[in-house]
This record gives structure tokens, sequence and C-alpha cells, in this order.
């Protein structure tokens, strides 16, 4: 489920490295001896180009569909139609008040709940300027995920709104305006039977980890702050992990996304330290790879790749006494 086949790989390795072609999979052998098969050939040959810092993959474009956003992205262009319009609502907290607004915006992939901060913006639905059916040409925009696990677009002040002539012909897909929140049920899967939208579990060995990157969010919510200053809250902010890294279960391998204290956890796991900004990635690196996590999440396409990949809502360290657990749940469930 790369992007690149496991020959392309060998060829970037070549291309950035000294070693022979003969030497590299002398090494992609010893990866596979030392981990017992748990991992794929492919898998083997991304931990050794990520031992030896070379970078395989493209950036991400800011142009997208709807049905391409995932939570966490920032700076993002769409353009869409209004489908329905929530309306403006007044907050007051902590001696602080303001107006949200929110629509929901379609294109030909999907639906997505559009949520306004700035007042400027929130002023074209008073002055009826956003009306129904209108095309919408947002940019600068960020993607949260709300509480049920839908995602969401969030326009800040450096976000702009730009009217469209373009036709646009919206889908239903993918959005539910009347869902009530339950724990997803995630099913337990190996990588190479999970299908795009599914919440599932998979078992399996980080082979392939970026370094982590931040951005400065709300202490109070995580939200990606404008200016400084959480548009909501008032209480500071702090630096915000996300972390991209590739598990490998044998059968295939796939990207995983982590957000927030799930970035924080893996990490921290092996690093023991307070604060994620602290760490020295490239030794704390060496350490991950290789080890073995279950991961819960959504399986959702990548923007650019058009691979899957999987957002992560839980990550936990596997052992025997943990799988063990899973195995008698299960066997109890099923009784």
């Amino acid at each position: 489920m790369f992007n690149l086949s496991y020959e392309e790989v060998i060829e970037r390795i070549k291309n950035s490295s000294n070693l022979s072609e003969k030497e590299i999979n002398e090494r992609i052998n010893q990866k596979l001896e030392k981990l017992s098969d748990l991992i794929s050939k492919a898998g083997a040959a991304h931990i050794l180009a990520n031992e030896l810092n070379i970078n395989i993959f493209e950036n991400v474009p800011k142009d997208l569909k709807i049905n391409k956003l995932i939570p966490g992205m920032s700076s993002v262009n769409i353009m869409g139609k209004v489908v329905d319009i929530y309306g403006i609502r007044e907050y007051i907290k902590e001696n602080r008040n303001g107006k949200i607004g929110s629509l929901l915006l379609g294109d030909e992939t999907e639906l997505i709940r559009v949520v306004l901060w700035d007042t400027n913006h929130i002023s074209l639905i008073e002055k009826s300027e956003i009306n129904h059916g209108r095309v919408l040409n947002i940019k600068n925009a960020y993607v949260k995920q709300n509480i049920n696990g839908n995602k969401e677009l969030h326009l800040g002040n450096r976000s702009s709104i730009e009217f469209s002539t373009k036709e646009i012909n919206v889908s239903s897909n993918g959005y539910s305006t009347n869902e009530k929140w339950t724990r997803p049920n995630f099913e337990l899967k190996k990588i190479s039977e999970i299908n795009e939208n599914e919440m599932v579990k998979i078992n399996g060995n980080v082979v392939y980890m970026f370094e982590p990157r931040f951005y400065e969010g709300c202490v109070e919510c995580n939200r990606k702050v404008e200016n400084g200053k959480c548009i909501e809250h008032n209480k500071g902010t702090k630096n915000v992990p996300v972390l991209n890294f590739y598990i490998d279960d044998g059968s295939a391998n796939i990207k995983v996304v982590a957000f927030r204290e799930q970035a924080t956890k893996i990490m921290n796991g092996h690093a023991q330290k307070d604060n994620i900004e602290q760490i020295n990635f490239n030794e704390v690196k060496n350490s991950i790879l290789g080890s073995k996590y279950i991961i819960e999440g959504k399986v959702v396409k990548n923007s650019f790749s058009n691979d899957i990949e999987l957002i992560a809502n839980n990550i936990h360290h596997a052992n025997i006494n943990s799988e063990l657990k899973d195995l008698m749940d299960n066997i109890e469930n099923n009784n």
C-alpha cells in the first residue's frame, strides 16, 4: 500500500546512498531475519530507507476534493456548493463572547460541515450572501474531527471565501446529520483485507517513521490557533504533534497518521520524556522501528497518492498479556 513499488524503493536507496544493490538486498534480508518475517520485503526496504534518512515521499497538494480531506490538514483549498445553512449561534465562555456560523458544503465526492469563526465570514451568512446553492471557493482552511468521528472544515481569520459561478453536482455520501455518539466498533483485520471508510484494528510492526511535525494549538481544545490565540478560548497555546509512520503485519503495510495524544503516546513510550519536543528523533526512531503495536482507527484514502491510510484513534504497545486479554475477551463475547 506504499505509493512506490519495492523496486522503486530499492532504486531510490541506490541513487541516494553509496550502497550497491547487493548490499541493499543483504541489509533487507537481515531485517527480515531479525523480525522473524513479521514484516514484508517492502516494509523492510522502507525501514532501511528510513535508517539512511532517505526521504522517498512527495509533498501534499493543497487543492483538494472533500473526500480527500483528513483531520489535521491545514492550509487546504476547497470548492463546494452550499447544501444547508445551520445558522449562527452565540457563545459566552469565561467572560468572553462571540459567534460561530456553520453550514453544509458538498462537491461531487462528499459532504462536509463547515465551521466559520471569523466575523467577516459570519457576516456573509447574516447578509444572506451565503445561501443555498451558492458555490464557495474556500482557501487556507483546516480540518478537524468532531466527537462523532466526522471530519469538519474550519475557517479562521486567515481563511478566505470567494464566490464562484462553477457548476457542481453534489454527492450525499459520507455525512449524516443525525448521528449520535457511540464508541466505534473496531474490527480486527489483516491490513491486506481492509477497505476505505472502515473502522478497524490492526496488529503489526512499525517499519517506517517520519519526523514529527507540530502546529500551534489551543491548550483547551487543541484547535490550530490563528495569530497566536484561539478564537474560542484564551488559555494559551502549545505545540501539538502530528506523527506519520508505517505499520506492516506480514500481509501488507499501511501509513498511520497519529494526532495529539496518540502521537505523544507512541513517542513517549520509548523516550520517557514529558515534552515530545525534547525527544531526539534520530535516537528514538531506531528503538521504535520493528516494535509491535495494536492500532484502532478509521481507514481513509490519501489525498495525493490515492492509497488508503489509517487515522489512529487508539494506539497500544503490543505484548503477550494484551494479546491474551484480547483473545479472552473475544472468547467471552462469543459465548
